[in-house]
């Protein structure tokens, strides 16, 4: 879509595709780390489906994909910093738009945030891996 519309619109913004990259990239690190707590998650307390989907249903709301953070009031920025997809939409936005320069991204926070859970999934699965399949 966004192609789509760079072409019909002849918009002559500069792409960074290395701020683009690292995006995906940290949202597919996220989505491994908290996927793979996850798979051990679901399999041992099946309440813990209801509450993710429940917990992420406003995700998109609350990510800054249809607003941008800078907009938003301090207190509402204090508290939203600490969601590590509005990192990933930032870093996505800097990469799309040169005008857009944010100072709230941090990376390294993104990391630990899909790391610690895929280290303890991996720890969980592996160690109740079988036991779980035999539920």
């Amino acid at each position: 879509i966004l192609g789509g519309v760079r072409i019909w619109a002849q918009a002559s913004d500069t792409l960074d595709f290395i701020l683009i990259l690292e995006a995906y990239g940290l949202a597919i690190l996220l989505g491994v780390g908290v996927g793979t707590f996850n798979c051990f998650a679901f399999m041992l307390l099946p309440v813990w489906r209801l509450i993710w989907g429940v917990v992420t249903g406003p995700l998109i709301i609350l990510s800054a994909v249809l607003y941008i953070f800078e907009d938003l009031p301090l207190m509402a920025q204090k508290i939203l910093w600490y969601n590590p997809l509005v990192h990933v939409t930032g870093t996505a936005r800097w990469g799309f738009f040169s005008t857009y320069s944010p100072a709230y991204i941090n990376a390294p926070f993104v990391c630990a945030c899909a790391l610690i859970p895929a280290f303890f999934g991996v720890l969980l699965l592996r160690r109740y891996g079988r036991s779980i399949l035999y539920l």
